[in-house]
């Protein structure tokens, strides 16, 4: 798969506005901008313009922007089946389930715990053996890791490129894949793996060590010729800035044949980190389920009520590092997922 890029949405040019009606919804007015919006009550148009100022959101803020956002409904054992885990960053601009690091910062929390919970270190082979193996598992869910705009201006002044040139080598190294894949590590475009690699003393119970080993196993299947290999993995280059105003943590019931929501983290400019902790749990539950023979620990080693305690912890340990180092002053939301109702409900 290759490397895709996402574009900086909030830059733009703003379309013309609807024509033949004289009002505008709140999604209207998002789509077209405060400014074109013709026909918008004034009001309207001033509090949606100065939330887009504002440093941060306040709660009418989130909410409007929660109902101006696209929110996709689907059954949660299927978005297990068939969905990538983006990160939390807020310049993801499509629906998805989100929390830190992706695909590979929950597959090293993961792993992490099983370590623990067995008492069992991994070299790097048998790191790289496993993900093979879990990926060959999730056939129908592409493996998901981000970098960013500025991981690609590293790479560029690595190599004395122009950015361009760049991008290029980032989607097709050839034969300086060694080198482009190391400096993609040391600068991973990731506020949460970023953190574990350079302040490992605020992320308890992982090893940057496993940390670089899985990495290096997910650049090396992007750049392998065997498109059934390299498809098995989705790499995007996120653009711009962080511009986050909040942080969203959705929670709720329900089990796998109910309904959750897919949420977009940018709209419109305006973005909010976002943490899905439902579809955490019933990852972790799945996880539980196939992790001694994915990493060929021995199921008697692997307590599976040790193994999910011990991912709770990690999972909310952290989210608040990772809070605390890209968001410390920004307002925390809290939001019910309504699967009867298909609505998320502000707490």
């Amino acid at each position: 798969m290759s490397t895709a890029d996402i574009p900086n949405n909030g830059q733009d040019p703003q379309p013309e506005a609807p024509k033949g009606s004289e009002w505008m919804s709140r999604r209207d007015l998002l789509k077209y901008g405060a400014s074109a919006a013709i026909g918008a009550t004034t009001a309207e148009a001033i509090r949606y313009a100065l939330s887009r100022e504002k440093q941060f959101f306040d709660r009418e803020d989130m909410e409007r922007h929660l109902e101006n956002s696209l929110v996709e409904w689907r059954p949660a054992g299927l978005i297990l089946n068939t969905e990538e885990v983006r990160c939390m960053d807020g310049r993801e601009d499509q629906c998805c389930i989100s929390e830190p690091g992706g695909n590979m910062g929950a597959t090293l929390k993961d792993f992490a715990a099983a370590e623990h919970v067995s008492g069992r270190q991994l070299n790097n082979g048998e790191i790289d053996a496993s993900l093979g193996r879990l990926l060959t598992l999730n056939r129908s869910a592409r493996f998901y890791m981000h970098t960013d705009s500025h991981a690609v201006e590293h790479v560029a002044h690595e190599f004395h490129v122009p950015v361009q040139e760049a991008r290029e080598l980032i989607r097709n190294p050839g034969d300086r894949m060694e080198d482009v894949r190391e400096a993609l590590i040391n600068y991973p475009g990731c506020g949460h793996l970023n953190g574990i690699l350079n302040r490992p003393g605020q992320y308890e119970g992982v090893r940057p060590e496993m940390l670089r080993a899985l990495m290096r196993g997910f650049y090396n299947r992007l750049w392998n010729p065997n498109p059934q290999v390299s498809g098995q993995v989705d790499h995007r280059i996120v653009r711009g800035n962080h511009n986050e105003k909040a942080a969203l943590i959705l929670d709720g019931d329900g089990g796998e044949l109910d309904d959750t929501a897919l949420v977009q983290p940018k709209v419109d400019g305006s973005s909010i980190f976002i943490t899905d902790l439902k579809m955490q749990r019933m990852s972790d539950r799945r996880w539980a389920q196939i992790a001694s023979d994915v990493m060929h620990i021995p199921s008697r080693d692997l307590d599976r009520t040790a193994l999910l305690a011990a991912l709770s912890d990690l999972d909310a340990k952290h989210l608040e590092a990772s809070r605390q180092a890209l968001a410390p002053n920004h307002p925390v939301f809290r939001a019910r997922i309504d699967h009867r109702q298909k609505k998320l409900v502000l707490e």
